[in-house]
């Protein structure tokens, strides 16, 4: 699957399915893999972005860039890449406070907010 570059560097993401996109953000410790098992079942009926968030998985990145900020930046360039004018977001612990950062920040990017 590919990597889009942002704000310097490599940021991993996956694309599944067709249809009104959704986009699952992780919590600390984790990758996009996290969401394995929802992915059959949504991807039957929408565009569904994944990805590993900077500083995890395969999104390599030193702890100075843990920032909240940067994590927001990224998402979006995962958007822009994937043609997603707008998404309902997924978030997971740590997910959770950047799709809660995303929607405050980025509304009209935002169709619906899932904290989990």
């Amino acid at each position: 699957m590919p990597f889009i570059s942002s704000r310097g560097r490599d940021i991993y993401y996956e694309q599944h399915g067709s249809g009104p996109a959704i986009l699952f953000l992780h919590g600390a410790g984790s990758n996009a893999a996290t969401w394995w098992q929802q992915l059959p079942a949504f991807a039957a009926q929408h565009t569904c972005l994944t990805m590993d968030i900077r500083c995890f998985g395969r999104s390599v990145a030193p702890t100075t860039e843990f920032s909240l900020a940067l994590f927001v930046a990224d998402a979006l360039a995962v958007l822009d890449a994937a043609r997603v004018r707008q998404a309902v977001v997924l978030g997971q612990s740590l997910g959770g406070m950047i799709g809660l950062q995303l929607a405050l920040h980025h509304p009209a990017r935002v169709a619906g907010f899932i904290a989990c």
